[in-house]
């Protein structure tokens, strides 16, 4: 739901997705977000609906970390219902699973190809749906995603749930991110990613420029689109997407 906030968001040109999110809470609120964006009709790609899945994780929820460690705990709440507590059901599909293995039909592997395709094919705005704990900046693939798009020239949008997460007081931690300590449901993606990095230290360089070590940095360019943020309640749609790249 967030990120689905997140992009509707960036629809009505706010920077923050408290007020969204609000809205999306009750069926009159989802049906007055849909009649404000009924003239929008720009896509929005979002990886995690635009791969197969029956083709890759759906069968399992990745590696299971050892029982009663940090990392287990995590692991077993992620693969929980937030609601009932209830463990989600695994899809029981006999379609053939391709992984890091069986690199031409794995689809996990070709964010940066699709994204070189996409800004081809039209202009295209990645918005980076980001989370109160700044977890999507320890994700390996998010982290590459994000430095891909510098590279591509890109416009890139910061969105948060509201101010009280914005992330300057947490700048310090931002420039200590490495892609080496980044993570990843499966080890082999990690190494994957780490494999088409031939200079790990310039990309850790590049990643804190694009996030706080610049005036036209994420950071300081989200600061300030709050400062001219949108008030008021949820009206007819702003300037609209003409393609997104969101991030969960």
């Amino acid at each position: 739901s967030h990120l689905v906030a997140a992009v509707v968001a960036r629809i009505f040109n706010r920077r923050t997705f408290d007020s969204v999110l609000a809205t999306m809470a009750t069926p009159d609120g989802i049906q007055l977000l849909k009649q404000s964006c009924r003239s929008v009709t720009d896509p929005v790609w979002i990886c995690a609906i635009s791969i197969n899945q029956h083709a890759s994780i759906c069968g399992g929820f990745g590696p299971e970390p050892t029982a009663g460690t940090p990392a287990f705990e995590a692991f077993d709440r992620k693969r929980r219902d937030t609601v009932t507590g209830s463990v989600y059901p695994l899809c029981k599909c006999a379609t053939t699973k391709h992984f890091n293995n069986d690199r031409d039909l794995c689809e996990l592997n070709k964010f940066d190809a699709m994204m070189r395709r996409l800004t081809l094919a039209h202009p295209i705005e990645q918005i980076v749906a980001v989370d109160a704990k700044l977890h999507l900046f320890k994700r390996a693939w998010c982290v590459a995603e994000l430095v891909e798009a510098r590279h591509l020239r890109m416009p890139q949008m910061l969105i948060i749930r509201d101010r009280s997460c914005l992330p300057r007081s947490k700048a310090a931690a931002l420039r200590k991110i490495r892609v080496q300590d980044c993570e990843a449901s499966r080890p082999e993606d990690v190494a994957e990613i780490l494999a088409k990095i031939p200079d790990k230290d310039k990309f850790n360089m590049d990643l804190q420029k694009l996030l706080v070590d610049s005036d036209s940095s994420l950071l300081e360019e989200l600061l300030r689109g709050l400062d001219t943020d949108a008030n008021g309640d949820i009206g007819a749609a702003g300037a609209s997407v003409i393609s997104a790249l969101g991030f969960i």
